[in-house]
């Protein structure tokens, strides 16, 4: 199956991944673009049947690409001391949030917990503050109508469905509050830059820098372990032809293997043994 190597597949949450690694059937390390990895099996991913998993208070690139333009704006990561500034508790996070006109943006993907979404927006409506969810199609509709929500969002990276989203967002916000400023949302220009800010936000490598060298690493460790089993059959075998009246049952206590690997290991190397007869 060395042909699935290099080969590119869409996960269900809209993320692509290439295989990079196979090591039988049920396991083959694949490689998403934002350099994390994963191990699934042939046929799923084949089949297109696996999901990026993605760790808790994360930001995904759809989000950075946001945060990116909004920062012109006066948008802001906020921290959980700035949350806690706001009254609000039990570890809550806006994903982008600007103080001076009280707007926040979320961006909800795979795996968001409509309750706790249902949960901010109202405590964002009880302290004043117009929250904005953008919505990919993994997520479920939210029961209430305090947000305002883009709803059907693909999850791939720089979809022209969220830049036009943007634009939309972006142009309302600067109608609504009068700001004196013009903000091109072009991803096709930007992604470079936005990428950049991406590793920066989130603190990770580029896939590239540490990736080969631990494969290599990886490998050769392989290697050495089957040089070992290697260089352990070698010796019994010597043990075998050398010592042709042992039982193999003293070769196997002697090596701490079982008996019938011992059998084997002389059958595979061609050491036949004759029984002489009692005279």
């Amino acid at each position: 199956m060395s042909e699935i190597i290099g080969l590119k597949k869409q996960s269900k949450d809209g993320f692509i991944a290439e295989c990079v690694q196979h090591y039988n059937y049920n396991k083959n390390l694949i490689r998403f673009e934002d350099g994390t990895t994963k191990y699934v099996s042939t046929y799923r991913f084949q089949n297109s049947d696996f999901f990026k998993a993605k760790t808790s208070f994360s930001h995904s690139m759809n989000e950075i690409a946001c945060f990116y333009y909004l920062q012109q704006l006066g948008f802001l990561i906020p921290t959980y001391n700035d949350m806690y500034c706001l009254g609000f508790s039990n570890r809550m996070l806006f994903d982008m949030y600007n103080p001076r006109y009280r707007i926040a943006i979320e961006y909800d993907g795979f795996g968001h917990n409509n309750k706790r979404d249902c949960k901010k927006n109202k405590l964002c409506k009880e302290k004043g503050i117009n929250i904005i969810r953008l919505r990919e199609k993994s997520c479920e509709k939210l029961e209430d109508d305090i947000s305002l929500n883009y709803n059907e969002l693909p999850a791939s990276w720089f979809s022209p469905q969220l830049e036009s989203t943007l634009k939309i967002i972006i142009n309302n916000i600067i109608e609504e509050y009068n700001i004196p400023i013009i903000i091109s949302v072009d991803f096709s220009t930007d992604k470079g830059k936005i990428k950049e800010l991406y590793y920066k936000i989130t603190n990770k490598d580029k896939p590239t820098k540490y990736y080969y060298k631990r494969e290599r690493d990886r490998r050769d460790k392989k290697v050495l372990n089957k040089s070992k089993k290697q260089y352990k059959k070698d010796i019994i075998a010597y043990q075998i032809l050398r010592n042709p009246n042992i039982k193999y049952r003293d070769i196997a206590s002697k090596f701490q293997v079982s008996e019938s690997t011992v059998r084997k290991i002389a059958k595979d190397y061609g050491i036949k043994r004759y029984k002489t007869k009692n005279k």
